[in-house]
């Protein structure tokens, strides 16, 4: 499933398996004898409502087109993640009704709470989009994430081949806050003030292509700071039309994207790139600087 963060703020594709619809892959009574044979009959439910999603995501990135203040979106946004809920609660039905291996009873029982917590998380995160309040998502995202990475480790944990098989690799949710900023608009994050000058197509071998971000970065606290620049820390991530998350290639950064920032200055050399397939196509541009200020992260559209 791919996993990531809706309008560059916390993964509402549904957690460990994704939505169900009336369409997806139906269970039968025979009893699942070993973990293998439940294993094979509930990653195909996985793998079907991924692909029920897909009108989800495109109705969402239609919504996300039009640049709408963080509010307005939220109104329009919060319908289609109720109806997202919805999907999910008749998903986490339809697995329950697949017969479980005895032995695994215990396992699995942790695994259908975890799916219950996260459900019961995306309805506090559809409440809050119906009239938006920042400090009320990032406390609920942030919540909701810890739910999920608890939920994916479970997943894989038992085995499962589709159902959280993308959680360690490719998505990874983080809080930044919705909408509202286009590339060459500025925003305040802890300290700094960062705004992405450019966003370019940098190069591509055809299978693989990297993406550029320019990016200015003021200080406004009271000692030297050298943001996007600790190899150890994360402090970007890109977000592609299929909500797949890329993080940045520390490897290639510019020599100018590690100077010290004094207060009140600013480095407008600094550079960060993607690596995603040449076929992925850029949405959003998830931007912190340091590692202390990721919970505070703001999201630039880029698509």
């Amino acid at each position: 499933m791919n996993r990531g963060a809706l309008i560059g703020i916390v993964a509402l594709a549904l957690a460990g398996c994704g939505s169900a619809s009336s369409t997806t892959t139906s269970t039968t009574k025979t009893s699942a004898a070993t973990r293998a044979q439940y294993i094979a009959t509930v990653d195909p439910i996985c793998r079907a409502s991924d692909a029920a999603e897909r009108p989800f995501s495109e109705k969402k990135e239609a919504i996300l087109a039009m640049h709408l203040s963080d509010e307005a979106s939220g109104s329009k946004l919060a319908p289609l993640y109720r109806n997202n809920v919805a999907d999910y609660r008749r998903f986490i039905k339809q697995v329950a009704a697949v017969p479980q291996p005895p032995g695994d009873k215990e396992i699995l029982g942790k695994i259908a709470i975890a799916h219950e917590n996260a459900a019961a998380g995306y309805e506090r995160e559809t409440q809050i989009l119906e009239h938006f309040n920042e400090e009320a998502w990032k406390t609920a995202t942030a919540e909701e994430r810890e739910i999920i990475k608890h939920l994916y480790a479970l997943e894989q944990g038992y085995g499962f081949k589709v159902c959280g098989s993308e959680a360690s690799t490719q998505t990874k949710s983080h809080t930044a806050t919705p909408l509202g900023l286009r590339i060459g608009e500025a925003a305040t994050i802890g300290s700094l003030v960062i705004r992405p000058t450019s966003f370019v197509r940098y190069r591509s071998n055809g299978t693989e292509a990297i993406w550029r971000a320019t990016i200015t970065a003021t200080n406004n606290g009271s000692t030297g700071v050298t943001p996007f620049c600790r190899i150890a820390e994360e402090w970007a991530s890109l977000i592609d039309s299929k909500e797949r998350v890329y993080e940045a290639q520390h490897e290639s950064q510019f020599e100018g994207s590690c100077e010290t920032i004094e207060p009140g200055l600013s480095n407008s050399h600094i550079t960060v790139d993607f690596k995603m397939p040449a076929d992925a196509k850029p949405a959003t541009l998830d931007l912190w600087g340091e590692k202390q200020y990721e919970s505070q992260a703001r999201a630039w559209s880029v698509g």
